[in-house]
């Protein structure tokens, strides 16, 4: 599951004073009405450098998580309307993919990545039939303005700040990967 909720766009000057704390308490709060009791998740913080027709450069934070077990048609959609309103500016806020066992060896490395891309993406046009195409961004490495401005907001928070568990705890130890199940 990738989660992008407007709440994460940040304009590029303004990144450090983004409260990934705040947020991630926003996106697991909304998550625990709709996820059946028992449902395992953990993901961690990803973020991207965007740009829009060349201009408007700004941050795109977002989260990626595995679900176990994972969700029927009906929770699906009951996680996309609880970001319903970002759709306004953001394509697809709540995305599911399935991931079997032999795709997890690429997925969960993604999930938990140490590099950060920039896209840069265009309006839409219409297409035959007046229908709107919209093209789709393009991933690109980051400048190095955008990786330091990205790496030296990351450098504000410990490890475990940029996970997110949900049906999972950590022990108590400073291996923030080291999780038990939750008991409630």
């Amino acid at each position: 599951m990738t989660i992008t909720p407007l709440i994460d766009r940040v304009e590029l000057d303004q990144a450090a004073e983004f409260d990934v704390t705040r947020f991630k308490g926003q996106v697991a709060r909304k998550l625990r009405t709709v996820i059946p009791y028992g449902t395992k998740v953990f993901g961690a913080l990803d973020v991207s450098a965007n740009l829009h027709k060349n201009t408007d450069k700004h941050l795109q934070f977002h989260y990626h998580a595995f679900l176990w077990p994972p969700l029927n048609n009906k929770e699906r959609k009951s996680c996309s309307n609880l970001f319903k309103r970002d759709r306004k500016k953001i394509g697809r806020p709540v995305k599911f993919e399935m991931v079997d066992a032999a795709e997890m060896v690429g997925s969960a490395p993604y999930t938990f990545k140490w590099f950060y891309q920039r896209r840069s993406s265009f309006d839409s046009t219409p297409y035959e039939d007046e229908i709107p195409v919209r093209p789709k961004a393009k991933k690109q490495s980051l400048q190095a303005g955008d990786r330091v401005a990205i790496h030296k907001t990351l450098m504000n928070y410990q490890v475990g700040d940029l996970l997110f568990l949900i049906g999972l705890k950590r022990k108590r130890n400073r291996d923030p990967f080291d999780l038990s199940l939750a008991s409630s």
